[in-house]
């Protein structure tokens, strides 16, 4: 089952290994969203270059599918926050939003069956944040009725699908 803590993790890790890569990670960096204030306010104090922040927006599902099992698709909405001073250099943010969308378009997270893909990007308003965008991209997962991926569920499943299901 998928755990919106873990791919946000994963999504931050994937896009510093990026910008190293690129040779930008000194001008650039992607963090998790701030849990208190003091980390909110932490995170532009210092600021000298540009900001990702990955945080996790919002779900929705499908309906349910199979007539003795419950189960839907989950759409999973990532917003991935630029806080910068600037909009036009070499790091900018329109640079940037360039970077973000050759790095996330079509990569799958671990435990989606859907590659992500953009839905927008657009302008968000903060006081004293520098210059601020929300650019947002969707991916999906299914959940299933009394399914988790636990090894006790698996091995579980395993033993009754050898039971009761032919082998063909």
């Amino acid at each position: 089952m998928l755990n919106y803590a873990d791919i946000e993790t994963e999504l931050t890790t994937k896009l510093n290994a990026d910008f190293t890569t690129l040779g930008i990670n000194e001008s650039v960096e992607a963090v998790l969203e701030p849990q208190t204030d003091k980390e909110a306010r932490d995170l532009t104090q210092f600021m000298d270059g540009s900001k990702v922040v990955v945080k996790y927006l919002a779900s929705s599902f499908g309906e349910s599918g199979g007539m003795n099992q419950v189960s839907c698709e989950e759409e999973i909405t990532i917003g991935f926050m630029f806080i910068s001073t600037n909009l036009r250099n070499t790091n900018g943010l329109y640079a940037l939003f360039n970077i973000i969308k050759a790095s996330m378009i079509g990569y799958r997270p671990a435990n989606c069956k859907k590659r992500m893909i953009p839905i927008d990007l657009k302008p968000v308003e903060h006081m004293n944040l520098g210059v601020v965008y929300m650019m947002s991209f969707k991916t999906s997962t299914m959940l299933v009725q009394g399914f988790d991926d636990s090894e006790t569920s698996v091995n579980l499943f395993k033993l009754l699908t050898s039971k009761y299901l032919p082998l063909s």
